[in-house]
């Protein structure tokens, strides 16, 4: 994970004509591992929203499970997308489905210069165990494992109240969007908990709760849940 950010890890998305202001966007998946957010990133772009997806896990040179992820590694690949032809460094934001949202606002927490807004689709509000073993944390920082929850489905944190993501210190939108019959765990529980820590934020934030199954993260109408071959 030292190692620079190759190619067979990210894909990034950028359509030329594009607004300078607008949101650019570091956008991963989650339990699911791999690279697996190809096709919502490159839908983003499509709409004039560059994007770069990014694989954490399950690929070569990355861990094989969710466990011990350095927030370290996003962070390279955001220096990276800042420094992208047309992209304006005040105006990335970082987007994680299901685990990954846990990524994306601990990012914004940890990393205030480089993150400015959050979009978590079908989030957690607190930091979780590792996936699929539940022995450890998901994410370090500095080499050291964050505080976690053990047990999912607590929409408040029942054995490490430390695991709870300070979002208030997020410099920068918050966007949720979580499923209203989510069956791998409360969405919308863990967001409402989220959105109720807001209520003297400074910046824009707001919760959608969408119809639907945990399957709503994938965002585009259809997505393939894997990369197809022609």
């Amino acid at each position: 994970l030292g190692n620079p950010i190759r190619r067979k890890l990210m894909d990034n998305y950028v359509r030329p004509v594009a607004a300078h202001d607008r949101q650019k966007l570091l956008v991963f998946g989650g339990s699911e591992g791999g690279l697996q957010s190809t096709f919502l990133a490159a839908s983003l772009a499509a709409n004039g929203y560059p994007a770069l997806a990014l694989a954490y896990f399950a690929e070569p040179g990355l861990p094989p499970i969710l466990a011990d992820v350095p927030l370290e590694y996003f962070a390279t690949a955001l220096h990276w997308l800042e420094k992208q032809l047309g992209i304006d460094p005040a105006h990335v934001f970082t987007l994680g489905v299901s685990r990954g949202s846990e990524a994306a606002q601990l990012l914004a927490v940890h990393y205030p210069r480089l993150v400015h807004g959050v979009i978590g689709v079908v989030p957690s509000n607190m930091v979780n165990c590792s996936y699929p073993s539940c022995d450890r944390s998901a994410w370090t920082l500095n080499a050291i494992p964050l505080p976690f929850e053990r047990f999912f489905g607590s929409i408040f944190p029942s054995d490490e109240p430390a695991a709870e993501i300070p979002d208030a210190k997020i410099r920068g939108p918050i966007l949720l969007l979580c499923a209203a019959h989510d069956e791998l765990w409360p969405s919308c529980d863990y967001s409402r908990v989220a959105m109720a820590e807001l209520k003297t934020f400074a910046y824009p934030h707001e919760l959608i709760e969408a119809r639907g199954g945990h399957d709503i993260g994938a965002l585009v109408p259809y997505e393939p849940a894997v990369a197809m071959t022609l």
